[in-house]
């Protein structure tokens, strides 16, 4: 199959992750995978060189010079199957092939993709991926209009990693931590409905109680001056360090003692994965589709969104009892070994692309 993911996305989401992973997948299968990523953005400027990426300025909604730019690569590349995310990628990448009776699908992030993609939806795309069954649910349950035997589930997976100790020992140190040290991690987008000012807050009483403790931000996002301001007002920049964002996804996972999503609002993220892919205890809002991979009390806790105290004794309990987080470090791997490798969604993934293309 000759492959073509549409991406017009200014920063890096969890989405194009999945692009990379699955491209690369393809691509050591025999096929031939194209992403087209949007000219001024994070995913273009970072790519990794092993995939084939041609930048694009998208411009606005049916711009004609973009349809005609997918209308051209579409036949030149003899594609035979177009993957798409967003409303605009829909459009742009959906409409030109239609034309040309290549089919389409979507993956679907959370159910408010579909908001005012009613009409878009019914002509451009032929399946619906969703990353979980909450989303794919709450989807079915809030537009009618949507056809469940054209709606896929398929949880993200990840590779279960191995890094040594003295790799996960350097970038300890980049953070300014001791060997003795209990991290506390969160790799996130710095933005204010993912909860990282309570995750702050939390931390501020329990550095009060427990010394030998430091708290990780990794990501970038227009809430970073606030939260940096929030550790400033609280007394903690010594005990605070902001990491910044970074393509070593799963060495600084693997470099936490305990992963944390504060999140007030997700889908199925993909950090939750690569967390528990890393053998981490994890402390996790109930949102969307976390509590299909977290079992509270078995890999993780489960807590209320918003809710510093439930988020406090959790972390408490973890930092205090060694035993436990090596416990739940044991779990969060054979949960991802059960159901939640890269291979188990690569595999349920080409299955779905090649029934789409008619190619089974």
């Amino acid at each position: 199959m000759n492959v073509l993911f549409v991406s017009a996305k200014k920063r890096w989401a969890g989405v194009l992750t999945w692009y990379v992973s699955i491209s690369r997948k393809l691509e050591a299968d025999g096929h031939k995978c194209y992403i087209v990523s949007a000219k001024s953005s994070a995913f273009t400027e970072h790519s990794p060189d092993d995939l084939n990426v041609t930048p694009l300025k998208y411009g606005f909604n049916y711009n004609p010079l973009t349809l005609l730019f997918f209308k051209r690569f579409i036949k030149k590349h003899k594609i035979d199957l177009v993957i798409t995310n967003t409303k605009r990628e829909v459009i742009s990448g959906g409409l030109p092939a239609k034309m040309l009776g290549v089919p389409v699908i979507r993956r679907i992030g959370n159910e408010k993709d579909f908001r005012d993609c009613r009409n878009i939806e019914r002509k451009y795309v032929d399946r619906e991926l969703f990353v979980c069954g909450t989303s794919r649910k709450n989807a079915l349950e809030q537009y009618k209009w949507l056809d469940p035997e054209k709606t896929e589930v398929i949880h993200t997976g990840k590779k279960i990693p191995q890094f040594s100790k003295e790799e996960i020992t350097a970038k300890r140190n980049a953070w300014n931590v001791k060997d003795d040290t209990v991290v506390i991690g969160i790799s996130d987008r710095l933005s204010r409905f993912k909860g990282i000012d309570i995750l702050i807050g939390a931390f501020s009483e329990l550095a009060k109680e427990f010394g030998g403790i430091k708290l990780v931000i990794t990501g970038k996002g227009n809430y970073e001056n606030e939260l940096k301001e929030l550790v400033a007002e609280l007394g903690l920049a010594d005990k605070v360090h902001f990491a910044g964002f970074t393509t070593e996804v799963m060495l600084t996972a693997a470099s936490y003692n305990i992963a944390v999503l504060a999140s007030f609002e997700e889908s199925f993220p993909n950090t939750v994965v690569e967390y528990m892919a890393c053998g981490k205890p994890v402390v996790c809002t109930k949102v969307g589709g976390v509590p299909e991979i977290v079992k509270d009390g078995h890999n993780g806790f489960l807590i209320g969104s918003k809710d510093q105290k439930q988020l406090e004794d959790a972390l408490r309990k973890l930092i205090a009892d060694p035993e436990l987080r090596e416990r739940f470090s044991q779990n969060a791997l054979e949960t991802v070994r059960q159901g939640f490798t890269e291979d188990i969604m690569y595999e349920k993934t080409l299955e779905l692309f090649r029934e789409t293309a008619g190619k089974k």
